[in-house]
């Protein structure tokens, strides 16, 4: 059952990478992992432990077009990247067990002189934790409620080339696991971790080319759907229903700014965390929020930056006034988008939406 689960993530990451350039990455990487698991709430203050690992990168250099001060000929220069990763983690407790992660990124690297380099990146994708909340036999960890989640992870890193091929990596991870309260519990792991490995360079003649070509539709509408999981002492789904409408301000094919209205429909209104049903009017389970967002793109693939505000709330809510969003895209046709998002506030997560988008 596990080892068909992992298949099936594999196969949805190699789709979504296959991009409109067909190209070699022209950088593998090699990495090992120390660091510790991080609590953020006093509910998974007992999970604290020393986690190892080892991670697997490959990444294609972005050809960069603009001059001057972003020019790749100069001594200080930045190039943007993209590419995939996979990790393995041993959380370092009985009770969480081992991680196995699979991710799309996004990064660009400083370079000083000509052997030296600082560099980003951040990962988005889904993650396999064999250990998960039992009542029964596994009752301290309330940080995860499902076996897979959304993975994120943020890196900060420095590199040194000892060679034309091989460089020396070092750097700093924040690694997040969660289920977008698919299923309580939901706290939340967050691991802590260096690293320090090897890159090994194929070819700098492989960077991608983002084509010259691009469809760059102004409008869209979308629909989305979420499935939340109210709380642990009423667990009840509802289904969460999204529309949108926006602007997109497209100049070049290496992404583009959009600008519109979230619409949501949302029935965990209707009761309390204890399962206590609410007297609340339809109108009082709905709410629209003003949104912005970045998209950055990589042939047909595409990672989401978003934040907005509610313009109109629930009486009876208990959320902030603004929420934020990440998540990733994939263009099925010329007018057709499938989207995946996992809305949150600051770093308290809401649910995870999945749906279609039509360009016009």
């Amino acid at each position: 059952m596990k080892i068909n689960l992992l298949k099936d993530i594999i196969f949805i990451f190699t789709i979504l990478l296959c991009t409109n350039a067909i190209v070699a990455q022209n950088r593998m990487g090699f990495s090992f992992l120390w660091g510790e698991m991080k609590p953020h709430s006093s509910y998974i203050e007992p999970l604290r432990a020393d986690v190892r690992g080892i991670q697997i990168s490959a990444d294609w250099d972005r050809e960069v077009i603009l001059e001057k001060l972003f020019s790749v000929n100069s001594k200080h220069s930045y190039l943007p990247n993209f590419g995939a990763t996979a990790l393995y983690l041993d959380m370092g407790h009985p009770q969480t067990g081992n991680q196995v992660a699979l991710g799309a990124t996004v990064g660009g690297k400083f370079t000083f002189g000509k052997s030296f380099h600082l560099g980003w990146k951040y990962a988005q994708g889904f993650s396999y934790l064999s250990k998960k909340y039992d009542s029964s036999t596994i009752p301290i960890n309330y940080g995860i409620g499902t076996h897979v989640n959304y993975f994120a992870q943020i890196t900060t890193y420095a590199l040194l080339d000892l060679n034309n091929f091989a460089t020396f990596n070092i750097g700093y991870n924040l690694t997040h696991s969660s289920n977008g309260n698919w299923e309580k519990p939901n706290v939340g792991l967050n691991v802590l971790n260096f690293n320090a490995g090897l890159y090994y360079r194929i070819s700098d003649n492989k960077r991608f080319r983002t084509h010259r070509k691009y469809s760059a539709f102004p409008w869209y509408a979308g629909v989305k759907m979420g499935i939340r999981d109210k709380s642990l002492e009423y667990p009840h789904k509802s289904f969460v229903w999204i529309l949108d409408l926006g602007y997109r301000i497209q100049n070049n094919s290496s992404g583009y700014w959009d600008y519109g209205l979230d619409w949501f429909y949302d029935p965990n209104y209707y009761w309390n965390d204890l399962g206590d049903l609410i007297e609340t009017r339809e109108s009082q389970i709905q709410e629209l929020g003003v949104r912005a967002g970045k998209v950055f793109l990589w042939g047909r693939l595409g990672l989401r930056f978003d934040a907005g505000i509610y313009a109109i709330q629930p009486m009876h809510t208990e959320k902030p006034w603004f929420y934020n969003a990440i998540g990733w895209e994939y263009r099925i046709r010329d007018n057709w988008l499938f989207r995946n998002r996992l809305k949150a506030h600051l770093n308290k997560a809401d649910y995870m939406e999945w749906g279609i988008q039509y360009l016009w």
